[in-house]
């Protein structure tokens, strides 16, 4: 048995077509998320600074989570959207 048929994956079955369109989808939805939080701290004038990394700090620690979806500028969104994209 080879290596590809060994285990389960949701792709295993599906055409590359398919498995090229749901990754593009899921990129694409994860910049758009990405894009509306920068849309929302504009529109509510918010700094969500104080939810990024915070280094030595266990406050700091829900950045961790919160830390990849924050963005200083839109030219920082946008230098991580493109590979987001690729």
């Amino acid at each position: 048995m080879s290596q590809h048929s060994e285990g389960k994956t949701e792709f295993r079955n599906k055409p590359e077509k398919e498995i090229f369109r749901l990754s593009l989808r899921y990129a694409l939805l994860f910049s758009l998320v990405l894009w509306l939080g920068m849309a929302i701290q504009w529109a509510l004038d918010m700094k969500l600074s104080q939810y990024g990394i915070l280094p030595r700090t266990l406050k700091g620690m829900i950045g961790i989570v919160t830390g990849p979806l924050i963005h200083g500028d839109v030219f920082h969104l946008i230098s991580n959207t493109i590979p987001v994209l690729i």
